[in-house]
């Protein structure tokens, strides 16, 4: 199965967000995706997700989140 990850820096070189994604019995799985609070709500998440989308071109692409995670 195929693997993704990958990573958002700062220009200090400081790791800001973060996403992995796999292929899971046919699907692809976002199996993490996060964003540093304060580098939020400047499209690294949105970024991120779709860089996982390219790289896991299943016909199905599934990411679980929170009910509580209103932002996502």
């Amino acid at each position: 199965p195929g693997v993704v990850r990958y990573k958002v820096v700062d220009g200090e070189g400081q790791m800001v967000g973060f996403a992995a994604g796999q292929e899971i019995e046919g699907a692809g799985w976002i199996v993490t995706i996060a964003v540093h609070p304060a580098h939020r709500r400047r499209g690294l998440g949105r970024a991120l997700l779709e860089a996982c989308e390219a790289a896991l071109p299943q016909p199905v692409l599934r990411l679980a989140v929170r009910a509580s995670n209103r932002p996502a």
